[in-house]
């Protein structure tokens, strides 16, 4: 954790790992995000999954979420110089953005 953003927790992962997390996300259904903090309070409960957050699937997400192609993460509408825009919350580390067709 650092100053500017408290709330935020580092951590280093083998590519080994990567990879371990990326089926275990895609066999979920739950986003990246969700999933890793769902395997944090687990870890943090000592295994125990009695204390499971409800976290909702893909499939039954609203129509108007939209998912960043590149991370996984969701998206918001943001406002920029030019307009209206699609952007990935997962930014500054993430820098994809989408045209807002004014939906």
């Amino acid at each position: 954790m650092n100053k500017t953003r408290p709330n935020r927790v580092y951590c280093r992962v083998t590519n080994e790992e990567l990879e371990e997390i990326k089926q275990c996300v895609e066999t979920s259904g739950m986003t990246r995000q969700d999933w890793l903090l769902q395997a944090i309070k687990t870890f943090i409960n000592g295994g125990d999954t009695s204390q499971k957050e409800v976290v909702t699937p893909l499939e039954n997400t609203q129509p108007d979420t939209k998912l960043c192609p590149e991370c996984g993460a969701a998206m918001q509408i943001k406002n920029g110089r030019r307009g209206k825009f699609w952007g990935c919350t997962n930014f500054p580390r993430c820098h994809h953005t989408e045209d807002w067709n004014g939906d």
